[in-house]
């Protein structure tokens, strides 16, 4: 009998573990880096199938020009679309079909002061050709969303906005003071993560139903300084939404009211955090990492930079965050997106990394 009994608890020990084993094997996700052919900062990225997708960044500075890179085989081999030159950088990419945007800015000077103005590209066979659509008096543009072929936002040092698929676009006055990082539309409904403008404004959501003609800021969002920032935004539902944070201990906030209250969730990391997207309600990632300068004397251009990244993973809608293993990784990561179970992140020094999921 003792022998029975000894062979069942064997038995119930082994089926324990593999159920254990499944379970970590589906919130660990295997990262591969690809090969992109760019050595600039890349700072959004987005794919239309399985195989087709595009990613976009560019230099900081006035000296600096914007990038816009292809891929047509899942991300094996990537090549530059020379159009992208027509700015110094490049924030964001959005497609609908062969219809794509790519917001950035440009910088011009007059007399001996530069500026820069906010500007948009557009495409519509597919990337093959690039156009400056717009140029705006905003300062920059960081974020491109569209509901659908006619409607769709631009945000950055202020609000855009076309419903006649980018033919005209409308600058929204009350918005000039503001910094604002991401867009994200639900329906009628469009969330902007609003940035540290100003010490009323610092970090919070602006929220509009009807376009932007009216709109709400929800403040307080976070507390302490103004080096804390709101970044990333993404809803999976009405309700449900996220955002990503930057200087604040890698925390990721959710409401599940539409934006009424945010709470924070702990991710495990401290990392700065950029970019979240959900593959589906339950299922979501964010990106993100530190930087730090290592000076090697007083010769202020002999210097080492220092990048980490971090991938969080969430199977339970963000109750918990699990870190992604990241090695041999080694930049920064702006961006993430998945078609299907396909995953991609981009990030600083052209780095492309790609994931596919085993679960549904």
């Amino acid at each position: 009998m003792k022998r029975y009994i000894l062979i069942g608890i064997g038995l119930l020990i082994i089926v324990v573990a593999c159920k254990k084993s499944d379970s970590d094997l589906e919130n660990q996700s295997s990262w591969v880096i690809l090969h992109s052919g760019a050595s600039y900062n890349l700072n959004s990225v987005f794919f239309t199938d399985s195989l087709t997708g595009y990613a976009v960044g560019g230099t900081n500075g006035s000296l600096g020009y914007g990038i816009i890179i292809k891929t047509t085989d899942g991300g094996n081999t990537w090549s530059e679309q020379k159009e992208g030159r027509n700015c110094n950088e490049l924030t964001s990419v959005f497609f609908i079909g062969e219809t794509g945007y790519a917001v950035g800015y440009e910088n011009y000077s007059v007399d001996t002061n530069y500026y820069c103005k906010g500007t948009i590209l557009k495409t519509l066979n597919g990337g093959e050709d690039w156009v400056i659509q717009s140029q705006f008096t905003l300062p920059m543009l960081s974020s491109v969303y569209f509901i659908n072929a006619d409607t769709g936002y631009a945000v950055g040092g202020g609000i855009v906005s076309t419903i006649d698929g980018g033919k005209n676009w409308t600058e929204h006055e009350g918005y000039y003071t503001m910094k604002l990082r991401s867009v994200f539309a639900v329906g009628k409904t469009v969330y902007s993560t609003l940035e540290n403008s100003n010490w009323y404004h610092s970090n919070s959501i602006v929220k509009t139903i009807n376009s932007f003609e009216t709109w709400d800021i929800k403040t307080g969002i976070l507390t302490g300084d103004l080096s804390i920032c709101i970044t990333g935004l993404y809803f999976t539902d009405e309700n449900t939404g996220y955002i990503a944070t930057e200087r604040y201990n890698g925390v990721i906030l959710q409401t599940t009211n539409g934006g009424t209250k945010w709470v924070e969730q702990k991710t495990g990391t401290t990392k700065d955090l950029y970019s979240i997207f959900f593959r589906n309600p339950n299922q979501g990632y964010a990106v993100g990492g530190d930087s730090y300068t290592e000076y090697h004397s007083s010769n202020l251009l002999d210097y080492t930079e220092h990048q980490t990244s971090v991938i969080l993973k969430t199977t339970d809608a963000g109750t918990n965050w699990e870190v992604q293993p990241t090695d041999p990784i080694k930049a920064v990561l702006r961006s993430v997106f998945f078609v299907g179970n396909t995953g991609y992140a981009v990030g600083d020094k052209g780095t492309i990394i790609k994931t596919v999921e085993s679960y549904k």
